[in-house]
């Protein structure tokens, strides 16, 4: 358990509240609006009107005590900036704060922030790759480079096992756990049968994962390859990774289907190249 002092009870606040709150942790909350504080006080053990813009407001909640301190404000960036920190300055353990750009994300931890989050844009951009698949349930992304997926089986891995499949050997998967309706298989062993249905939760480089599930939704010969090919943008204002999912004919040199999946990221520009067959 945890102590959090959330600053900011909109809707991204209350139901991040909610969710502290289900796990157990202990919850301070603080808004201006007193109508607001008035609504939610019930349900949480201290809730304080206040304008924490203002320090002394701030220092008479022994912030050095809080295990968490988040600013969940999204309607004033000014507001969300001088919080912060006057929070570090203040003795704050760790700070999380919101932000909805990349200009916001950097002067955030210039001020002194550990942890700076993307609601909306994170919403969106799992929300863009569930629509972009019938067969993806679920989203994470761990890093810029890793992401948890929830995803149905390939139609031809019903009555396979595990080790059979090979999704690790051949497409950089590891299943962490399988489900079944409403049961769960953790840590399957490599014996395990697929069936009809079955969903896997796996682990490892997003790139791959998408390669895999555009596998499992294409129909292709197999005199053909599958070439993810992913480019960083040249724009200074907005750097965004292109993965270009290519499909050749093994024999000859030309492209036949491109397929282009983006999203945000900062980072080096480069060019990558992996391979996949389809078996």
């Amino acid at each position: 358990m945890k102590s959090v002092l959330l600053i900011g009870m909109g809707k991204f606040g209350q139901a991040l509240g909610e969710k502290l709150l289900s796990i157990g942790d202990e919850v301070m909350i603080v808004d201006k609006d007193e109508d607001v504080i008035n609504a939610l006080a019930p349900r949480y053990t201290n809730a304080l009107i206040a304008n924490c813009m203002n320090a002394d407001s701030l220092q008479a909640m022994d912030i050095p005590s809080f295990n968490v301190c988040v600013v969940a404000i999204g309607d004033d960036f000014q507001s969300s900036l001088e919080i912060t920190s006057i929070l570090k300055d203040l003795g704050a353990k760790y700070v999380v704060s919101r932000a909805d750009t990349d200009i916001q994300r950097k002067f955030l931890f210039r001020v002194g922030a550990d942890d700076v989050v993307y609601p909306n844009r994170d919403i969106a951009e799992k929300l863009a790759v569930r629509l972009n698949s019938g067969n993806v349930f679920d989203y994470i992304e761990v890093d810029k480079q890793y992401s948890i997926f929830e995803i149905k089986i390939p139609a031809r891995w019903n009555g396979r096992t595990l080790v059979d499949a090979n999704p690790r050997g051949k497409y950089g998967l590891n299943v962490l756990l399988i489900k079944k309706g409403k049961d769960i298989v953790p840590s399957p062993t490599a014996d395990y049968v697929f069936e009809s249905g079955d969903h896997i939760l796996v682990f490892g480089e997003t790139e791959k994962i998408l390669a895999f599930i555009l596998l499992c939704t294409l129909r292709i010969a197999r005199d053909f390859k599958l070439y993810v090919c992913k480019f960083r943008n040249q724009s200074p204002v907005r750097k965004q990774t292109q993965i270009h999912i290519i499909v050749v004919h093994s024999h000859e040199i030309k492209v036949c289907k491109r397929f282009i999946i983006s999203f945000c990221s900062v980072g080096k520009r480069y060019v990558d190249r992996l391979t996949y067959s389809f078996d």
